[in-house]
């Protein structure tokens, strides 16, 4: 309950001093002084005009522009090698080239599948796909996005990977 008398003590001591009395006088150099309170009976009271108040102008906030909806890049991939239905002789592993138009974007790369599973994923254009058992393999290549889903694939080639056999 004493905490609510201090606070009505202070507010009413601070709007004591918001209307208080200005006063002029000059002193012993000449110099014009104002204070609010009279230092001598020669201090006149100075009587102020009114405070100018100019009322604020609303201002609507800025018209946002609608997000610009991108178009999804559309990308053209092909694998230039091998060639559709090569065949290698007496090796575990064979080279994919692809060609990409546009370039390559920010966060996409290149994944080498081989019958359906990716074996190389990256930013180069060329790799390697290593440990290929004997027979007919499917080929693919695709841009994928930072998550692995496929932007574009291309269209699938088939190799043979034919290894003699020592009897």
């Amino acid at each position: 309950m004493w905490w609510r008398l201090w606070i009505t003590a202070a507010l009413l001591c601070l709007a004591s001093t918001a209307v208080a009395q200005l006063y002029k006088y000059v002193d012993e150099n000449g110099n014009v002084i104002y204070s609010d309170v009279p230092p001598s009976e020669a201090a006149e009271p100075v009587d102020l005009p009114p405070i100018n108040v100019i009322e604020g102008v609303r201002v609507a906030p800025p018209a946002s522009e609608p997000p610009t909806e991108q178009l999804p890049l559309t990308y053209s991939i092909r694998i230039t090698e091998p060639q559709n239905e090569q065949t290698f002789q007496n090796t575990r592993e064979f080279p994919v080239s692809v060609s990409i138009d546009p370039p390559l974007q920010a966060g996409h790369q290149v994944a080498i599948s081989l019958d359906g599973v990716v074996r190389v994923r990256g930013n180069e254009l060329s790799a390697v796909v290593t440990d290929v058992d004997r027979g007919e393999h499917r080929v693919t290549a695709a841009v994928v996005d930072a998550s692995g889903k496929p932007i574009t694939t291309s269209p699938a080639i088939v190799v043979f990977v034919h290894r003699r056999t020592v009897n």
